[in-house]
């Protein structure tokens, strides 16, 4: 990490323990940790996301390819359905507050925390126009009126459920109860 996004970062994080951070300052944070989130593959992805909107690999597009084809066979064939979070924020911040750690960033992680709803709206700003451009469908990230991912498939399904083309489904994407 250079030293000056370390020392920009430090003067970021007490005003983040208040919760006074701004969408840039959120994508300031995520590029910055980027490269140092070695075997941290959420919290990269984050960044990789954030530098490249058209995704094609990485932990969030295998979400993705996934998620959209555990729909398809149970909208198909019927079965449980279960959704997990696309970007669980408290992982991500578990994750962020690790490498800002091991970089010698000093600040009180528990108060950031409190603040985990903000980090959720502020990210989902900064990832909305995230795309997944996967064969069976195209989907992106959003951001109103609620963060979600928005999931459109190129042909129709059908079977226990009917799904047109013309219908886009939207699932949570960063907490599971969001009251942004």
């Amino acid at each position: 990490m250079r030293q000056t996004d370390l020392e920009h970062l430090q003067q970021l994080m007490p005003a983040a323990e208040l919760g006074q951070i701004s969408r840039s300052d959120v994508s300031f944070i995520f590029m910055s940790v980027r490269e140092e989130a070695r075997g941290m593959p959420l919290l990269r992805d984050v960044g990789d996301c954030i530098a490249h909107r058209q995704r094609t690999k990485g932990t969030s597009y295998q979400y993705v390819t996934e998620f959209v084809a555990h729909f398809r066979q149970t909208a198909t064939h019927g079965g449980t359905f279960k959704i997990d979070l696309f970007f669980p924020i408290e992982s991500i911040l578990a994750q962020l507050h690790d490498v800002l750690r091991k970089a010698g960033v000093e600040y009180d992680s528990v108060r950031v925390d409190r603040h985990s709803e903000q980090w959720a709206r502020l990210l989902a700003s900064v990832l909305a126009g995230t795309r997944f451009d996967l064969d069976m469908a195209h989907c992106e990230l959003v951001h109103e009126p609620q963060p979600h991912l928005v999931i459109q498939f190129l042909e129709d399904i059908n079977g226990v459920l009917r799904i047109p083309t013309s219908v886009a489904i939207g699932v949570p994407a960063f907490v599971d109860s969001p009251r942004l």
